[in-house]
């Protein structure tokens, strides 16, 4: 990745799809906990190691004396069933983090209860 992509997904906190394009928890996931109803969606614990962080922080080019600025993001948010997985991880700007924090909550009660599906919610999600 050049460093003018790493630059330009610091500056917009923004997750870059080639590092972060998402993953869903399964139950074949090592964090998997529990079937979420009425949906049926696979939910993993939220549990993100030390290795995992240093990694994905490592991948967007963020240097440890910057990660105060940053929440490490789920693209798909663990209450719609997505994974840990470093493919499902991102830094978000703390100043960026509570107007999707909001709509994903949203979408969580939602599927919650039964008014949409995890697809619906994925849709959601990206505005479609």
């Amino acid at each position: 990745m050049t460093r003018t992509l790493v630059l330009a997904a610091y500056l917009i906190s923004r997750p870059v799809p080639t590092l972060t394009p998402g993953a869903v928890c399964s139950p074949a996931d090592p964090d998997f906990a529990a079937y979420a109803s009425p949906s049926h969606v696979a939910i993993c614990r939220r549990h993100v190691t030390r290795a995992v962080r240093r990694a994905v922080f490592a991948a967007y080019g963020i240097p440890q004396r910057n990660w105060r600025l940053y929440e490490l993001d789920h693209l798909i948010p663990i209450a719609i069933g997505g994974s840990n997985s470093p493919r499902n991880l991102w830094p978000e700007l703390l100043s960026d983090a509570g107007q999707k924090d909001r709509l994903e909550a949203r979408l969580a009660r939602e599927l919650r209860a039964g008014r949409i599906d995890q697809a619906g919610a994925l849709r959601g999600l990206a505005g479609k």
